[in-house]
């Protein structure tokens, strides 16, 4: 059997190679970035150049105080989200562990609890906000206490919009959370209909969370403060910025996850026979996650980055009212179709 955190390592690799290409491909389509580079050839070889630039780039002197927390930042930023590819359910390994088959390739044998995916999302900001309190610049540990504070105020809205789904699908395992959109009507079975309002929530939370990264490089070209210590140029910068394509990477899959569907098939029924269902079900759930992240790429590139205080007052006055909304309409549905 293939070890599970190797394929997991290769997988994630794979990600950050398409989430570059598609970021590269949105920022020369849909911007007036005249360095980007529109020709396919170059825009797949261009993630190649970046690794090899950031291997050969020459770090300057380490300018931290904490030389613990300098080395142990970039771990707590990736590790997790590492873990959670060993947890998301990429097809139903329930059907197969029915028909006595191992079919999983690199999943850790359960399906996890959709709450520790989403805290496994979030730990990559206190790895951030530990590389700002390592360097010796007081501005950036004040800014990355902005950033930190931004990026779990999210945790609310986004927390209460999953409740609501749990209580359509009597349960908070991400399997069977999917599974409880399956329907022959196909599309008109899943949870972004009925819960509308949450799916808009999570979506804008899900914006913010991604665009209070402390090191976003996109956003950040303007900006009157350091967006992140000189300590980590070079390779060292690495791990923050794959964690960034990965935090990215599983934020949509969630959002699929919950509202529409996960690997399940928007016609109702498989075309596949059933001994390959699962290589089906792996396309459909990839294919919605990459058009989730398209949307979240397109407009965290063209839109301005908002001020932090204007974006908690619409994380507390707008968006936290509306999840409460949308976990009592949760609930009236189930009181009135009897469950």
């Amino acid at each position: 059997m293939i070890n599970s955190f190797a394929v997991a390592i290769i997988v994630a690799v794979l990600a950050i190679y398409v989430i570059n290409c598609l970021e590269k491909f949105v920022i020369a389509t849909f911007t007036l970035n005249r360095q980007s580079n529109k020709s396919l050839k170059h825009l797949l070889l261009e993630p190649f150049a970046d690794i090899i630039k950031f291997f050969t780039k020459k770090a300057p002197a380490q300018n931290s105080e904490n030389k613990f927390l300098f080395i142990i930042a970039s771990i707590i930023a990736i590790c997790p989200i590492i873990t959670a590819f060993c947890l998301v359910p990429f097809f139903d390994i329930t059907a197969n562990f029915q028909a006595n088959r191992t079919a999983y390739v690199y999943q850790a044998g359960f399906t996890a609890n959709i709450l520790l995916l989403t805290g496994l999302i979030f730990i990559p900001a206190i790895g951030t906000f530990l590389a700002d309190f390592s360097d010796k610049n007081k501005l950036l540990f004040i800014h990355g206490i902005q950033a930190l504070t931004q990026t779990s105020s999210t945790l609310i809205p986004i927390i209460t919009s999953i409740l609501a789904v749990s209580y359509l699908a009597g349960s908070l395992n991400t399997n069977k959370i999917i599974l409880a959109q399956s329907s022959h009507s196909g599309v008109f079975g899943w949870y972004f209909i009925p819960l509308i309002i949450g799916a808009i929530v999570f979506f804008v939370s899900a914006l913010i969370l991604l665009n209070g990264h402390n090191f976003n490089h996109l956003k950040s070209e303007n900006a009157t403060h350091p967006c992140f210590s000189i300590g980590y140029l070079g390779a060292k910068h690495l791990p923050f910025k794959a964690c960034g394509y990965l935090q990215l990477f599983f934020v949509s899959i969630i959002f699929v996850s919950l509202f529409f569907g996960g690997y399940l098939n928007p016609f109702g029924t498989y075309v596949l026979p059933e001994n390959f269902r699962h290589f089906e079900q792996i396309f459909w759930l990839l294919t919605k996650t990459f058009v989730a992240i398209f949307c979240f790429i397109l407009i965290n590139t063209t839109l301005p980055k908002a001020k932090c205080d204007k974006l908690l007052g619409v994380l507390y006055k707008v968006l936290l009212p509306l999840s409460l909304i949308n976990s009592n309409v949760a609930i009236l549905i189930l009181y009135f179709t009897g469950n």
